[in-house]
């Protein structure tokens, strides 16, 4: 990568590899653009590109797999800081994901600071559903399930 775009990481981003790229993107896209962030300072730790697991399927071994948990948290140590990312605020793909349910555990444990973002859409439809009555009652519902 050109060192122009290389920089100490500056968040974590615990994701799912199941997301749309647009709904990635958007995602980035809106907290930074609502953080006010100057996105040449932000530096984005993202396992895609950095522990690919399917390779580790594909290759049928269990080659890497036993240091996964120690990369982890390694990688967030250094961020210091996470980003989670969910498709929807109803019925969000991450909680049904073990490894994503770990990296918040991890996030916690250790106290470092997270941040729940989503993609534009989704925040659209959580502030049409806030703006309907009873909304704050069916998103604590929603929230509880």
């Amino acid at each position: 990568m050109d060192p122009r775009h290389r920089g100490r990481v500056t968040h974590f981003v615990s994701w799912c590899w199941a997301y749309t790229l647009d709904d990635f993107v958007s995602a980035i896209g809106t907290w930074a653009s609502q953080q006010s962030l100057e996105t040449k300072e932000v530096f984005l730790w993202v396992c895609f590109f950095c522990n690919n697991q399917y390779r580790i399927l594909e290759s049928d071994t269990k080659t890497g797999s036993e240091n996964l948990k120690t990369v982890f948290e390694s990688h967030l140590e250094k961020a210091g800081r996470m980003l989670i990312l969910l498709d929807s605020f109803e019925q969000p793909t991450y909680i049904t994901r073990a490894w994503c349910i770990f990296e918040t555990y991890v996030c916690i444990d250790n106290n470092f600071p997270m941040t729940i973002i989503l993609p534009e859409r989704a925040e659209d439809m959580f502030r049409q559903k806030m703006e309907t009555s009873g909304g704050l009652t069916a998103l604590r519902q929603e929230l509880d399930a």
